[in-house]
């Protein structure tokens, strides 16, 4: 009952400000749009970091939406913006969806859960370089409260073992153990999505591959979430969205290891452009605006268009496209 008082705070504020998931109404209109940005002063000696948990988004979201701003040493006074809005990722819209490259997972719940189709989102922590989470669609194979740690042989030759004071286990509970509270595995062995001892890591690449949750994000995703359960992991680094006839667009930087691999592809997020503004003539400086966007990758949805608000305004449109020489 808790975490359900908690949740519907979070609906009526539109982003929960007491450290708990965001949760919003489903777009039932076309739309994908969420949320709302926000904005906050800094006070006295608080770190980005310190806000970013407050309002329950990652650090890589925090520094992308603030460059220029020293995430350790921000200043008193100083006005920042919360990343607090969202466009949804690519449906369908079931289950867990973990995308990589903006650092959150979106929980989307059952009807069975809420009168309503709703969305609870929330940072994450993923896989470092070289311990890089996959992609793919998985299932929660099971739930654990309170788990246990045995130390991986991996992280054993990186770190060594006097660092667990020669435990090869580390029980429930532990400063040292790196689950946290809550773990949820899936059917892919070796990978769970859990909490974490060190909070201020979560919208990092800290991992050796699972997924880490604020441990009052993972203690409310445990308590919804269903064993077989869809969970799908994506990398999708460039994001277009609709909002009230508006096209948003939302990059992130690309995982360094698919620059290193294939370069910065944008084709992807042109394509859905297109798809979006069919219909619509998109003018030279909108895509010189997009470029500009991904350049930035600050991660905020961005207003690119308006698209004609009518059928009639659709049809004016097409005639001056038509007329064109």
């Amino acid at each position: 009952m808790k975490h359900v008082v908690i949740l519907f705070i979070g609906l009526v504020l539109g982003v929960n400000q007491d450290s708990q998931a965001s949760i919003f109404q489903l777009p039932t209109n076309g739309d994908n749009v969420v949320g709302v940005l926000q904005y906050q002063v800094v006070s006295g000696t608080e770190t980005l970091l310190d806000v970013a948990r407050r309002y329950n988004v990652g650090y890589n979201e925090i520094v992308a939406a603030n460059p220029g701003i020293n995430p350790w040493l921000p200043g008193d006074g100083r006005r920042i913006v919360i990343p607090s809005q969202f466009i949804l990722p690519s449906k369908p819209w079931e289950g867990i969806v973990v995308n990589l490259p903006e650092m959150r997972l979106y929980y989307f719940p059952p009807t069975t859960q809420f009168s309503d189709r709703r969305v609870i989102t929330m940072p994450l922590s993923i896989g470092k370089i070289n311990w890089s989470t996959p992609t793919g669609n998985y299932r929660v194979k099971e739930k654990i409260k309170h788990p246990s740690w045995s130390v991986p042989e991996s992280v054993i030759a990186e770190n060594g073992l006097e660092r667990y004071g020669n435990r090869r286990i580390i029980p429930p509970l532990d400063e040292e153990n790196p689950l946290g509270s809550y773990a949820i595995l899936l059917n892919e062995p070796g990978y769970l999505i859990h909490g974490t001892n060190k909070p201020y890591s979560i919208g990092m690449r800290v991992s050796h591959g699972c997924l880490r949750l604020y441990p009052e994000d993972i203690a409310v995703l445990f308590d919804y979430i269903e064993r077989g359960m869809p969970v799908r992991i994506i990398n999708q680094p460039h994001k277009v969205g609709k909002r009230k006839n508006t096209i948003y667009v939302e990059t992130h930087k690309v995982l360094a290891e698919d620059v290193d691999r294939h370069g910065t592809n944008i084709s992807p997020i042109v394509s859905e452009m297109v798809r979006r503004v069919s219909g619509t003539k998109v003018p030279d400086d909108i895509w010189r605006h997009l470029d500009r966007v991904i350049s930035d990758a600050s991660g905020l949805p961005t207003p690119l268009l308006k698209l004609p608000d009518t059928e009639l305004g659709k049809q004016i449109q097409m005639k001056k496209i038509s007329s064109n020489p």
